[in-house]
C-alpha cells in the first residue's frame, strides 16, 4: 500500500481526496515538482526544492513551507513507503475556494499533495538512450513546472 500526504496527513493513496473546488482542479492553478529517490536518499533535494520555490513565485503563490519543513515532510514520505527507489511527485496548489471565480481568492490555504512510486530502472539502463531537448511551444520561457502540464493543440486555422 501506498502512503500518501495530504494537507497534514499520511494516509493510504486511495484515501487522499482533493476539494472539487480545488483550484488545482477546476483551474491547473497549481505546481508540481518531481524528485527521485535512490537508496532511500532524495536525489539532489535542494536544487529540487529552489526549482519549486521559483514555480511557486513565477504564479505568485507562497510557498507554504521553507526549506526544512519540506525536507521533513519528504524524508516522512519516503520512510512511510519504504525507502529504496521512489519517484516522488508534488503538488501545490492554490487551494480549494468557497467559489469558482478567475480572480486569485484571499485566506484560502495551498493544497499540498506528495505521493511517490516505485522507480523502476527503465529498458535504457545499460544501453542508454539520446534525447533532443527543445523549447516547449506552449510555454517559451519553461520557468515553472506549472499545471496543467499537458501541451495545448495549435489553433486550427481559419
Amino acid at each position: 500500500m501506498s502512503i500518501a500526504y495530504l494537507n497534514g496527513e499520511f494516509l493510504p493513496r486511495e484515501k487522499a481526496c482533493v476539494p472539487v473546488m480545488d483550484r488545482g482542479f477546476l483551474f491547473g492553478d497549481g505546481v508540481y515538482e518531481v524528485i527521485p529517490v535512490y537508496g532511500g536518499r532524495l536525489f539532489r533535494l535542494d536544487q529540487h526544492l529552489q526549482r519549486l520555490a521559483s514555480s511557486l513565485d513565477a504564479i505568485r503563490l507562497g510557498n507554504p513551507l521553507d526549506n526544512t519543513g519540506w525536507h521533513n515532510l519528504l524524508e516522512q514520505l519516503v520512510e512511510h513507503n519504504g525507502g529504496g527507489d521512489l519517484s516522488v511527485y508534488l503538488q501545490v496548489t492554490r487551494g480549494a475556494a468557497p467559489t469558482r471565480d478567475h480572480a486569485f481568492p484571499t485566506g484560502v490555504q495551498p493544497t499540498v499533495f506528495m505521493m511517490s512510486s516505485p522507480l523502476s530502472a527503465g529498458r535504457d539502463i545499460d544501453s542508454g538512450t539520446s534525447a533532443t531537448s527543445r523549447p516547449s511551444p506552449c510555454c517559451p520561457t519553461c520557468c515553472c513546472a506549472s499545471r496543467p502540464s499537458m501541451p495545448r493543440p495549435p489553433r486550427p486555422s481559419s
